[in-house]
């Protein structure tokens, strides 16, 4: 997953909408993002499958995952790894919208289980007040605070 997400819930819960026939497992996003920039107005660049390959669950016992060696991701383009085209498309599962809620690219959904904070996250200037904020500052607090 990337790192600009948190998890709202007991992660291990994602298993019960996988199996072992998918390679991997994937929220389809099917959308365009809102705006043509996002944190520090970098270009929020426009591809398929666009934000799938932020919350991943591989099958490591499949044959096409087996072949995604250390070498051989080091040596694919960006469109083969984000895009999967090192799996069939048939072999791409499908989780629950809840597994990678966009904050600021959908509507506020109080079920997310991950909240992935895609145009930037609460710690900066201008993102302090978004959807799940006061949430991600208490984890935070924790986190400082861990003995």
């Amino acid at each position: 997953m990337d790192c600009d997400m948190l998890v709202r819930c007991d992660i291990a819960e994602i298993l019960k909408e996988c199996d072992l026939y998918h390679d991997v497992f994937v929220v389809k996003h099917d959308y365009d993002p809102k705006k043509g920039t996002k944190f520090l107005g970098n270009v929020q660049h426009l591809y398929p499958k666009k934000n799938w390959s932020s919350v991943m669950l591989f099958n490591c016992f499949s044959s096409a995952c087996k072949r995604l060696t250390p070498d051989s991701v080091n040596k694919s383009s960006g469109a083969h790894l984000h895009q999967f085209q090192w799996s069939d498309e048939t072999r791409i599962g499908g989780l629950s919208k809840e597994w990678n809620h966009l904050v600021g690219e959908y509507e506020p959904n109080p079920e997310a289980k991950i909240v992935h904070y895609t145009l930037g996250t609460p710690c900066f200037e201008g993102y302090e007040n978004q959807e799940y904020a006061a949430e991600w500052f208490a984890e935070k607090e924790m986190m400082n605070h861990a003995n």
